[in-house]
């Protein structure tokens, strides 16, 4: 017997890999080079984390730069909208006011995260938005003599660390200084060129 719930969540998995075929795959061969912080970059305030979901109310997680002085630069953001329906990796949905425990690992040299527990999926109408400004990358080339372009920028993700890496549907902000994208589900992502 299909039930409500079942139907529900049958169509919230449809969704999240109906907005996965949004991703641009690079072609077999090419590479992604990803963005590496510049020598000059202070150092993050974490570098592992965990925060709270909690369905049907918006959660915002930030991670800064912090310089002497205590001086703050935001370095990536997560939010997961109020309205985004979360499935729990087994499928099962979250009802109104459930809560999960959402981890972080940032890398520290390359712009790179891996949010946890990985096969996380989110209704596709409602994505979370992750974003990472770009204001401490390094725009040298690895010495073929020509600086990089940050309006080349894009984000990556790979659902398993063992995965390739796919480009997601990416914006760049060159007045904000930062890429931007949707993501529908708990993976690893980066900044790549």
């Amino acid at each position: 017997m299909v039930t409500p719930r079942r139907v529900t969540l049958m169509v919230a998995v449809g969704l999240v890999f109906a907005a996965c075929t949004d991703a641009l795959d690079v072609p077999e061969g090419q590479g992604h080079d990803i963005a590496v912080q510049d020598a000059s970059a202070p150092a993050l305030e974490t570098y592992s984390a965990s925060f709270w979901a909690v369905q049907g109310r918006q959660t915002s997680f930030l991670v800064h730069y912090v310089e002497a002085g205590d001086t703050l630069h935001p370095y990536m953001s997560l939010i997961i909208p109020q309205k985004a329906q979360i499935a729990r990796p087994d499928g099962t949905l979250l009802a109104k006011g459930d809560s999960l425990s959402i981890s972080v690992e940032l890398a520290r040299e390359k712009f790179q995260v891996e949010f946890a527990p990985h096969g996380l999926v989110f209704a596709a109408d409602e994505p979370m938005r992750l974003k990472f400004w770009y204001e401490f990358v390094a725009l040298d080339d690895g010495g073929e003599g020509r600086p990089r372009d940050v309006a080349d920028l894009n984000l990556l993700y790979r659902p398993e660390p063992d995965y390739p890496w796919v480009r997601l549907d990416s914006e760049v902000s060159l007045e904000g200084h930062f890429v931007v994208a949707n993501v529908h589900h708990f993976s690893g992502y980066a900044v790549a060129w």
